[in-house]
């Protein structure tokens, strides 16, 4: 991850390609979590904010949440409900999230708590980008991310490439 000089950090384009990977055919709650725990604090909130970041990107519904949720084995307790107090709202309306409280409140949590609301958000991501993902193909695909992110040689030539986000599906039929 990438730190900032104001004490905030992104994901750089290797953890971003990770994140896609490890949903790319089943949602690899293990992978992550041993991820999560090498970070640090504040890499922990980064990766919790930006799968919820993707998951709207991705666009998800009521039935992701309510799915997430019950994947998640979470009961709609009150971690969840500040989760979808602060984001949720955003998915169903036109407004968009309010991403820089959800960015406040990921970082009040507990520790305990900040893993519920990671495994919520694997879920959340995972869900909503599986269903993007299983609708798309190369003609109608303009996603780099949607890529063949399990092929090392397709993941190589992404880093490599300085335009990376101007490519797409299209782009591994060359290969």
């Amino acid at each position: 991850m990438k730190a900032h000089n104001d004490g905030w950090f992104s994901l750089e384009l290797p953890e971003i390609i990770k994140v896609n990977q490890l949903v790319r055919n089943e949602i690899q709650i293990d992978a992550f979590f041993e991820w999560y725990n090498f970070l640090n604090s504040h890499e922990q909130y980064t990766l919790i904010y930006n799968l919820f970041e993707f998951a709207y990107q991705a666009g998800t519904d009521d039935e992701i949440w309510v799915e997430a949720i019950q994947l998640s084995k979470l009961s709609e307790n009150f971690t969840v409900f500040e989760i979808q107090k602060l984001i949720r709202a955003g998915f169903r309306e036109s407004t968009f999230p309010n991403w820089f409280k959800l960015h406040e409140y990921l970082q009040s949590l507990q520790e305990e708590n900040r893993k519920d609301v990671f495994l919520l958000a694997i879920y959340i991501f995972g869900l909503a980008e599986g269903r993007v993902y299983a609708n798309e193909t190369p003609e109608s695909c303009n996603h780099w991310w949607h890529r063949d992110l399990l092929n090392e040689s397709i993941v190589k030539s992404i880093l490599k490439d300085p335009k990376f986000y101007m490519t797409s599906m299209q782009d591994d039929l060359k290969k």
